[in-house]
């Protein structure tokens, strides 16, 4: 996997694991559902995986029920650890119970992710403090690249996607013609559907929705079973 927030995020999992605890990190679409999470808990199923890409999960999770009151970090003492489990269980998780810690990531223009950690006992001040320096490095690394909420729009056709990539990235259209092999007419045509499909109106914002979108790039729908972590991306 060569998508840079997947990898990101999965050295973050591997950190929290070296602190004795599991890590889901997770991005939100723009409605607040994850959109995409990468998670190293061996104990999790695939069927729990799904369950917290959907708006139910959304709705019901406690940690994101407790995150939609207070952007904060939230200790397992915030939580009906019972209610918790129990939820976790219905849904499909298997091993010891949990004690969740719950760490939002934040940028520029809010809560756009969430890093759930956990472990079968309750995290010392000092691992709890680590964790949050954890996801404050992974938030920093995000805004500095223009990551937040996923976009949902509609995904773009192969040859849009080549062109508008070329355009984010500052290349004219004669330019970008020669790279491609195709006429300059079809550079325009190709980039105005791009613009349509994303609705963006100049290169500037689709620039920075492209940036919003990378985490998602070469990431198949569904689950995807890496070495060492799980990618779980909503259709």
């Amino acid at each position: 996997m060569t998508n840079a927030f997947v990898e990101a995020a999965a050295r973050l999992c591997a950190a929290a694991a070296e602190l004795g605890m599991g890590a889901a990190v997770s991005l939100h679409r723009e409605s607040g559902p994850t959109g995409l999470a990468v998670d190293a808990y061996p104990q999790a199923t695939d069927a729990m995986r799904m369950w917290v890409i959907t708006d139910e999960a959304w709705r019901l999770n406690p940690m994101m029920i407790e995150l939609r009151r207070q952007i904060a970090v939230l200790g397992p003492e915030v939580f009906d650890l019972d209610a918790f489990n129990s939820l976790a269980r219905a849904r499909g998780y298997v091993g010891l119970d949990q004690h969740p810690v719950g760490v939002p990531l934040l940028g520029p223009s809010g809560w756009f992710g969430t890093i759930a950690y956990s472990s079968h006992v309750s995290p010392c001040a000092s691992i709890e403090r680590q964790l949050v320096v954890l996801a404050t490095e992974l938030s920093v690394w995000c805004t500095a690249r223009g990551i937040s909420t996923l976009p949902e729009v509609r995904p773009l056709a192969p040859r849009q996607h080549e062109v508008a990539t070329l355009a984010a990235n500052g290349r004219t259209n004669p330019e970008i013609a020669e790279v491609l092999g195709i006429s300059v007419n079809t550079v325009k045509l190709r980039l105005k559907q791009a613009f349509d499909r994303l609705a963006v109106d100049n290169r500037t914002e689709l620039a920075n929705l492209l940036r919003r979108l990378a985490p998602l790039e070469g990431v198949p729908p569904g689950i995807t079973h890496c070495e060492s972590y799980t990618i779980t991306r909503a259709p």
